[in-house]
């Protein structure tokens, strides 16, 4: 297996893992701050920007390795939709996230990869552009976020936010919108 394949790998076996290490807590009902609460998040946290990290190092290594492959440029936009709908799913039960937030990212994402096959099989890909690029940074901005404050609060989950909630829901909104919105205009074209 390619360099840039293990990679992106990684990242698959890590959306699971990172999942069930948030939920702990959820499962054995411990309460919100709680030693058990902080200590999966402090381990979430680190494996969940490893595994975002992975993300640039695929595409590092397969382009400085020459490895970009048909497999690639379907595996690597897999590999990223688990992770980030593992991670919604947690905020989704949580509380931080509307259940028509995720549901909107589910169909796009799965509507994103339906259009790379379509293209594929045409011999031509989907590129990413830069919207992209950001849209993904705000949404692991407000990843890391909840996963912070989800471990360390002390209230129950609401959607009635501090203002450090509140900036983080924002952040992850307006990725969430930009995903939408990017989803509209490749169905348009």
């Amino acid at each position: 297996m390619k360099t840039s394949n293990k990679f992106t790998l990684s990242r698959i076996i890590l959306a699971p893992v990172i999942f069930l290490i948030y939920y702990i807590p959820v499962w054995v009902r411990a309460a919100a701050g709680s030693p058990l609460s902080v200590a999966s998040v402090c381990v979430a946290i680190p494996l969940l920007a490893f595994a975002e990290f992975t993300d640039y190092l695929d595409g590092h290594f397969a382009r400085k390795h020459n490895e970009v492959s048909d497999f690639g440029k379907m595996f690597d936009p897999f590999a990223d939709v688990f992770l980030h709908l593992s991670m919604f799913t947690c905020f989704v039960f949580a509380g931080y996230m509307p259940v028509v937030f995720y549901v909107f990212i589910f169909y796009r994402e799965f509507g994103q990869n339906f259009l790379r096959m379509v293209a594929a099989k045409q011999g031509r890909r989907l590129r990413i552009c830069q919207k992209g690029r950001k849209t993904q940074n705000c949404n692991v901005c407000g990843s890391l976020f909840f996963c912070t404050y989800s471990g360390i609060s002390c209230k129950n989950r609401s959607f009635l936010f501090t203002q450090p909630e509140y900036a983080a829901f924002e952040i992850h909104r307006l990725g969430v919108l930009r995903r939408l919105c990017s989803s509209c205009i490749h169905f348009i074209h």
